[in-house]
């Protein structure tokens, strides 16, 4: 884990929350992912699938810290938006029903390089790291606050 905020927002939440809340998160991502297959592919609002991306992202690599290390081989010319749809289904599916910390972290890797590729098809990677950073700064300013920090360090 690379980041130190992701640890501070694991250890802060635990474990056995955060779980829980990548299964709400990928349900957020699928229903984003949804409406673009369903509406054709031009659904224009591409920051609402980014943001819910970004969560999803930021969650995995709490859980997953070593996920990132690995570089999963997707293959190309496959309708990205679909199998990120599936691979994320399975992947909340697999975490409610835990403990498969193998399968999971496999899941998780695939699940983050759809991610990937799903966002550089939308050409929003800046983007999707913008809201990252964005979404990281703002977990550790609420648990800074409840702490009786202040919140505007990082």
């Amino acid at each position: 884990m690379k980041d130190a905020r992701l640890k501070t927002i694991l250890n802060f939440y635990g474990p056995a929350h955060q779980r829980l809340k990548l299964i709400e998160e990928i349900g957020e991502m699928l229903a984003e992912v949804g409406r673009y297959i369903a509406d054709g592919e031009r659904r224009t609002n591409k920051a609402d699938i980014v943001s819910e991306l970004a969560d999803v992202v930021i969650v995995i690599k709490q859980l997953y810290p070593d996920a990132a290390k690995v570089e999963r081989k997707i293959p190309e010319g496959e309708d990205v938006a679909r199998q990120l749809c599936e691979k994320a289904a399975l992947l909340a599916s697999m975490v409610a029903g835990a403990p498969f910390a193998k399968l999971e972290l496999s899941y998780a890797e695939t699940v983050l390089a759809l991610i990937d590729l799903f966002a550089r098809e939308l050409a929003e990677v800046p983007m999707l790291k913008m809201a990252i950073e964005q979404k990281l700064d703002r977990q550790i300013n609420r648990i800074l606050k409840s702490e009786g920090f202040d919140g505007n360090r990082r």
